[in-house]
């Protein structure tokens, strides 16, 4: 039978209807399972008789914090002690409605910006630098008015002031690109007491570097734009001149060889690999892929080890240069059933090489290396399963080998709990895998994460119309399934990429 589509945001599917465990603070298996644990450490009792992993969430507290946050936020907004000090140091005007918005973003930054909920490596990177620079601070105060209007939508103020610091924050944009491209910042011939060459060497290099520092907060400016259209989604339309932007930015400055601010760029590079990749890949055909250079690909994909493992983790990233790769050829593609020789040999090696797999690098935090590794394999699955389609256009869903890896790809999506930061990075492989899902219960088990992802994470539109779309492609193929209309007839099943028109691009962002 077709699953009906459900109303918005009520969740009445199985996962999200699960009654709270016996115990707080035990292990994420026996959580999971819903059985008492005796909370011993390094594991439990009840896995070390199952055999099983045995998993521990760094910060309980912090975590339900984080997954009850449309109820539990900061209601007072008062700013949190450990920023106190930054605000004085950094002489920053402090109004009621700054304070409340900088608490604001300090408290949820993580959930848009990071895969493990980590504060320091992203609220506590930013902030300090959108203290100093009214660019940055207008970005950040533009994201956090966006989100917290939705969670008081009776209140337009909210509304209002994130139209407002949108609008400086372009404007700044606008005078920053004019400011870098001045003449006026070109070095000096000559200052007293020094000679000429002296003198001029000393200035370029001050230069420089006023210049990279200029380059990261334009780019940084940018992104966080960025992240604002996906976290306060209304067209997708809205992300494209920010890409584009960003990516221009990234040829014009040679980041890959430049050793300064590297938790600064480890956390853009990380958000703008992400929102690139998954654009590119949902609507490459309204983007100019052109733009993306061997410098861009380099500068995001071959960063050095101190710009990784913020959004992405350790794993991922190798995968995401992949699916970049999957969207750059579709997007040469004219018809799925028409592939030529040349894209038929890159897909299949693209497909050897998700075959393969990457290496694992675990790390101390068990808990979080868990996640991460299941991350990574679920997008390695789901881009799997899609090129395979590309190859062969005529494979159906049903077949034993694509059930197979389904079949695997939800094995290691119940690994990830729902109450992992990580749930917020998962929109494209449940979307991307369950155009191929079949089978009742997972189709069940995909919907019903997105629908707690949006309830307890990030309320994005983009969660919720992605669970819609998928819910209208499984009704419509189980009607061509049974005969009830014909494929021709179908409207959904031919007109998305992959599936029947590859000029196409998705009706859906899938960030």
């Amino acid at each position: 039978m077709p699953l009906e589509q459900s109303s918005w945001p009520n969740p009445a599917l199985p996962e999200s209807s699960v009654s709270p465990c016996r115990s707080r603070n035990g292990c994420q298996q026996c959580r999971q399972r819903k059985r008492k644990c005796d909370e011993q450490h390094p594991r439990c009792l009840a896995c070390i008789e199952r055999g099983l992993p045995c998993n521990w969430q760094r910060n309980p507290s912090r975590r339900r914090q984080l997954a009850r946050r449309s109820h539990n936020f900061n209601k007072d907004f008062t700013l949190p002690q450990e920023m106190q000090p930054l605000v004085t140091v950094f002489a920053v005007p402090s109004t009621p409605i700054q304070e409340r918005l900088l608490s604001y973003f300090h408290t949820n930054g993580p959930l848009w910006l990071t895969s493990g909920g980590n504060v320091e490596a992203s609220s506590g990177v930013i902030i300090p630098v959108a203290l100093q620079s009214p660019l940055i601070m207008n970005c950040v105060l533009t994201v956090a008015a966006g989100d917290l209007g939705k969670y008081q939508p009776a209140n337009t103020d909210m509304t209002s002031l994130a139209c407002g610091f949108y609008g400086q924050a372009v404007a700044g944009i606008h005078s920053a690109l004019k400011n870098e491209l001045s003449p006026t910042l070109q070095p000096a011939s000559y200052s007293p007491g020094k000679s000429a060459s002296e003198s001029g060497s000393s200035n370029h290099n001050s230069l420089n570097v006023r210049g990279a520092q200029l380059g990261d907060e334009l780019l940084l400016a940018v992104i966080l734009l960025c992240v604002h259209e996906a976290v306060n989604f209304s067209t997708i339309s809205r992300i494209f001149p920010h890409l584009v932007a960003a990516v221009t930015l990234c040829n014009d400055h040679p980041f890959a060889g430049d050793t300064r601010n590297t938790e600064l760029r480890g956390l853009f590079f990380e958000v703008l690999c992400y929102l690139l990749t998954l654009t590119s890949f949902s609507h490459g055909h309204s983007l100019p892929l052109h733009l993306i250079t061997p410098r861009v690909f380099t500068t995001l994909f071959s960063a050095p080890d101190g710009y990784k493992g913020v959004l992405l983790g350790n794993q991922c990233r190798e995968i995401f240069s992949l699916i970049l790769r999957v969207s750059m050829l579709q997007r040469r593609l004219t018809s799925p059933y028409d592939l030529d020789e040349t894209s038929a040999v890159e897909l299949r090696d693209l497909k050897s090489q998700l075959e393969r797999g990457f290496t694992t690098n675990v790390r101390k935090d068990e808990a979080a290396a868990c996640d991460e590794i299941a991350i990574s394999e679920l997008y390695r699955l789901a881009c799997l399963i899609y090129v395979e389609k590309m190859l062969d256009a005529e494979r159906k869903d049903n077949s034993e080998a694509m059930q197979n890896k389904m079949a695997l790809f939800i094995s290691t999506l119940n690994s990830v709990p729902p109450s992992s930061p990580a749930n917020n990075i998962l929109t494209w492989p449940l979307f991307v895998a369950g155009m191929s899902s079949v089978v009742p219960s997972h189709r069940r088990l995909i919907i019903g994460r997105l629908k707690r992802n949006y309830e307890s994470w990030w309320r994005s539109d983009i969660l919720s119309k992605s669970a819609d779309l998928l819910s209208q492609k499984w009704k419509q193929d189980d009607s061509i399934e049974d005969g009830t209309i014909s494929r021709r007839t179908g409207t959904i099943a031919t007109q998305w990429p992959g599936i029947g028109n590859h000029m196409a691009d998705f009706p859906v962002a899938l960030l």
